[in-house]
């Protein structure tokens, strides 16, 4: 989908925005979360009136499906915005910024799984994960399989655009020779 941006002096300039592949991200979230804040809200409406556990175990129970229902809230805003000079991705409140400039290569690849990770879960990765080829960003609807990572001296990203190949193309023509779409690793 394209969209025309207005920066702030007015010029305009030409934004390509990619929605993230469809996952079962938004099942899982949702499956882990909303349990525990029905059981927590319970716990505080239900509770003894002289205990204060119930007041704890609610809000405990709240705080923990916290983790669970923001990303849940944030999934169907995850999308990746190429304009003439950078790379946004986008889930919720995260936002990475990848300067064109930057990139040092593209490409399809499994990932190597690790059990340490920030927030990765069946059909959805978000934040900081460690793989077995190290740190990775990732803003995807996938944990480990089919991502496309975009490396820069600094930092590797991990995404999952729903339209592949015209983002590749895209991103291609941007980076001029630096993306290398071989079949997936």
């Amino acid at each position: 989908m394209r969209e025309r941006v207005t920066g702030r002096n007015g010029e305009g300039a030409d934004v390509a925005t990619y929605r993230a592949a469809r996952s079962s991200g938004l099942l899982w979230l949702g499956l882990l979360g909303w349990p525990v804040v029905f059981v927590s809200v319970y716990a505080l409406l239900h509770g003894n009136p002289g205990s204060y556990v119930h007041i704890l175990t609610g809000v405990a129970g709240l705080a923990v499906a916290c983790v669970f229902i923001v990303p849940f809230l944030w999934y169907p805003t995850m999308r990746y915005q190429l304009g003439r000079d950078k790379l946004v991705l986008r889930c919720g409140l995260v936002k990475y910024v990848i300067r064109l400039d930057e990139i040092l290569n593209v490409e399809k690849r499994n990932l190597t799984f690790s059990p340490l990770s920030s927030f990765r879960l069946p059909g959805f990765a978000l934040g900081q994960c460690l793989y077995g080829e190290g740190t990775v960003r990732m803003c995807a609807t996938r944990s480990h399989r089919g991502i496309v990572v975009v490396r820069t001296e600094k930092e590797s990203f991990g995404l999952t655009p729903a339209e592949e190949a015209r983002f590749v193309a895209d991103l291609q023509a941007r980076v001029e020779g630096k993306v290398s779409m071989s079949p997936t690793r």
